[in-house]
C-alpha cells in the first residue's frame, strides 16, 4: 500500500504533458521488448535473412580489432564502398561490452519504437494539447512500418526516423546545437538521410508555418542534406569501392534505357539516371506510377500518407519517391527494405499532425482521422504479424540448439565460410566469408580466390566450413531444397574430405561442419 500511495503521489507531481510522456515510453518499452523477443526468436531459428546482418557486424567486429569497415561476409571489402555508415564507429564500442549480434538486433528495435517519442514531442509543439499528440504517437506505435522494420535484419538505416522527427522538434524549439547533432546521427546511419533533409530544407523554405527562423533551418537543411548526399555518393562510396565491389546505383538502376531499347547507357552514377530519365519518359512514368508499389507503400505508412497530398509542406517531404520508384527491376527491395519509405512516414504523420491542427481534433471528422488511422495501423501490423508468425512454422528447437551449441565452440579467432542461413551468428569474428557449396564440382579454393577481391580471405585461411546439406538460404529450410543441390553439396564435402585437408568437426541434422586439419578441436 505504501508503494501504491508513493507512485500516485508522483504521478500527481506530473503535468500532462511528462505524464503522457511517461505513459508512451513504457508503452514504447513494452512494444520494443514484445518486438525483440519475437525477433531474436526468429533470428535465433534461422528464419529471417541473415546476410544483411552479417555484413554489418563484421564490419563492427574489424573496427573493433582496427580494420576500419572491413567487411568480409559479401560485397566488401569495406563498408564505405556501398554505404556512408559511419555509425560502424560508434557501434563498436557498445558492441564491445557484448559481443552479440542479439545486442544488434535489440538496439535496432528499440530505437525503432523510441521513434513515437519524438513524434509525440513534434505533436504537441504543434498541437499544444498533450492528449491528442499522445494519441498520434500511440497510433504510430502499432505502425506496420515499425513492426517490419523490427522483424528485417540489423540495418542502421532504420534509425533514421527518430532522428530526423528530432531535428524537426528542436527546428520548433530553435535549439540549433541539438538540431545539428541529430542530423549528424541520422545522416551516419545511411545516405538515405541526406534526400530527406534536403527535402525537409526546400518544404521550410516554400511554406510559412509562422516561424521566425525557418528559413535558416531550411538553408540548413537543404544544404547539409544536399552537401552530404553528393559527398557520400559522389566522392565518398567510389572513392572506397573496389574494382570487384558492388555498385549499388548500376545494380539498383540496371535495366535503365537498356529494357525498353531507347538506350544503350549504363547507368554508374546519379548523374547517369538523372540524364537517362529524359530519354526513355514513358519508362520514368510507368515505374513512378506503378499501382502495386504505391499500394505497399500505403500498407506500411498507412492512412497519413493520404493526407500528405494535401499540404505544401508534406508534398515536399515526399520529394525523394523517384529516387526508389525508379528502381528498375528491383521489386524485392522495395517491398522488403521498410525504411526506404521513412519519409513518407515523416511526410505522413506530420500531415496528420497539421490536418488535426486545422480541422480540431475534437470535431467528428478529428475524431474520425484518428480512429481510422489507429484501426488501419492494427489491421496492417496485424498482417505483418500473420507473415512472421507464419514463419514459426518452420522452428525446429533441436537443431536450433545444437546448431547455436556447436557454433559456440568455434574459436572467434577462426575464419569460417558460412552459408547464408547461419551467417548472422557466424560472423561475430574478423573473417567469415559467406558462401554454399551447391555448384556442381565445386574447386573450393578457386571459388575463393576469385572472390578475394570482395572478402579479403584467401582460400587457405578458411578454418571451418560450415554446410547444411538441404538448403543455404532462411526460412523455412525445406522451402529452398533441391535434391540435386544437396546431392552436389554432397559431394563437394566429400572432395574435401579426400583432399585430406579437412576432417568432420560435427555432422548432425544434415549439416556439416567441417574443419581443417592441424588445429586441435576446441575444449
Amino acid at each position: 500500500m505504501k508503494f501504491l500511495e508513493k507512485w500516485e503521489r508522483q504521478l500527481g507531481r506530473l503535468s500532462e504533458e511528462r505524464f503522457y510522456l511517461v505513459v508512451l515510453s513504457v508503452l514504447a518499452l513494452i512494444f520494443a521488448v514484445v518486438a525483440i523477443n519475437f525477433a531474436i526468436g526468429l533470428h535465433r531459428n534461422f528464419l529471417t535473412i541473415a546476410c544483411d546482418t552479417a555484413a554489418f557486424q563484421s564490419a563492427i567486429v574489424n573496427t573493433l580489432h582496427g580494420n576500419f569497415f572491413r567487411d568480409t561476409a559479401y560485397d566488401g571489402p569495406n563498408m564505405l564502398g556501398l554505404h556512408s555508415m559511419f555509425i560502424v564507429l560508434l557501434l563498436a564500442p557498445i558492441y564491445a561490452f557484448w559481443p552479440s549480434v542479439d545486442l544488434l538486433f535489440a538496439l535496432q528495435i528499440l530505437a525503432i519504437y523510441s521513434t513515437v517519442i519524438p513524434l509525440y514531442l513534434v505533436a504537441l509543439e504543434i498541437l499544444r494539447r498533450p492528449l491528442p499528440a499522445f494519441l498520434i504517437a500511440a497510433a504510430a506505435l502499432v505502425s506496420p512500418m515499425f513492426l517490419q522494420m523490427a522483424m528485417a535484419p540489423f540495418h542502421p538505416e532504420s534509425w533514421i526516423l527518430a532522428a530526423v522527427l528530432w531535428s524537426y522538434y528542436f527546428y520548433l524549439r530553435n535549439q540549433p546545437r541539438a538540431f545539428w547533432i541529430s542530423f549528424i546521427l541520422a545522416v551516419i546511419s545511411g545516405e538515405q538521410a541526406a534526400l530527406i533533409y534536403a527535402a525537409l530544407g526546400i518544404a521550410l523554405l516554400l511554406s510559412d508555418d509562422g516561424i521566425a527562423w525557418r528559413k535558416r533551418y531550411g538553408i540548413w537543411a537543404l544544404a547539409a542534406g544536399a552537401g552530404w548526399f553528393l559527398f557520400s555518393t559522389g566522392v565518398l562510396v567510389p572513392l572506397m569501392r573496389s574494382p570487384d565491389q558492388h555498385n549499388l546505383v548500376a545494380y539498383h538502376y540496371a535495366g535503365w534505357g537498356l529494357e525498353s531499347g531507347a538506350s544503350d547507357r549504363r547507368i554508374e552514377t546519379a548523374s547517369d539516371l538523372a540524364a537517362a530519365v529524359p530519354e526513355d519518359p514513358f519508362m520514368a512514368l510507368t515505374l513512378l506510377l506503378n499501382y502495386n508499389r504505391w499500394l505497399h507503400v500505403l500498407g506500411i505508412v498507412g492512412a497519413p500518407l493520404l493526407l500528405a497530398f494535401l499540404s505544401r509542406r508534406t508534398l515536399i517531404l515526399l520529394l525523394p519517391f523517384p529516387v526508389y520508384f525508379l528502381m528498375s527491376s528491383q521489386e524485392f527491395f522495395l517491398g522488403f527494405h521498410a525504411y526506404f519509405y521513412e519519409f513518407a512516414f515523416l511526410a505522413g504523420y506530420l500531415a496528420l499532425i497539421l490536418f488535426l491542427k486545422n480541422w480540431e481534433v475534437a470535431t467528428r471528422l478529428g475524431m474520425t482521422v484518428l480512429a481510422t488511422t489507429a484501426f488501419l495501423n492494427v489491421l496492417l501490423a496485424s498482417s505483418v504479424v500473420g507473415h512472421y508468425g507464419e514463419l514459426w512454422g518452420g522452428e525446429n528447437a533441436p537443431l536450433t540448439d545444437a546448431l547455436h551449441d556447436i557454433f559456440d565452440k568455434i574459436p572467434p579467432e577462426a575464419a569460417v565460410y558460412s552459408p547464408h542461413r547461419f551467417s548472422a551468428y557466424l560472423s561475430n569474428r574478423t573473417d567469415m566469408v559467406m558462401g554454399d557449396l551447391r555448384e556442381e564440382k565445386l574447386d573450393f579454393n578457386s571459388m575463393l580466390e576469385s572472390r578475394y577481391g570482395t572478402t579479403n580471405v584467401h582460400s587457405d585461411q578458411i578454418e571451418y566450413i560450415v554446410c547444411d546439406l538441404q538448403n543455404d538460404q532462411c526460412g523455412w529450410r525445406q522451402g529452398g531444397y533441391k535434391k540435386e543441390d544437396t546431392k552436389n553439396r554432397a559431394d563437394n564435402l566429400n572432395t574435401l574430405l579426400q583432399t585430406g585437408q579437412w576432417k568432420v568437426f560435427w555432422s548432425q541434422h544434415d549439416v556439416v561442419i567441417l574443419q581443417r586439419k592441424g588445429r586441435d578441436n576446441p575444449k
